[in-house]
């Protein structure tokens, strides 16, 4: 479990080893176990192994957005380039 500091719940951490894409369905079938009602958001480490096609699978079978940190990412790329030239 992750808490915030008011010891809100806020999150799960688990561990899945995916040896190879065939573990996908592995991956599904633990997140839809693990998943509470009020769940949204579903972060992966190492997300630049799966495919787009994958990602979406995954996002579709376990009702969950996969947070890819795009938002972020646009969010202060031209503030970093600003800051570079």
């Amino acid at each position: 479990m992750v808490y915030d500091k008011n010891d809100n719940k806020i999150g799960l951490i688990g561990q899945i080893s995916l040896e190879d894409m065939e573990d996908i369905e592995k991956l599904i079938k633990r997140v839809n176990k693990l998943k509470e009602m009020d769940t949204k958001y579903l972060i992966l480490e190492n997300l630049h192994l799966f495919n787009r096609e994958n990602i979406k699978r995954i996002e579709n079978e376990v009702d969950l957005k996969i947070l890819d940190g795009i938002n972020i990412k646009s969010y202060f790329l031209p503030i970093v380039l600003k800051e570079l030239y």
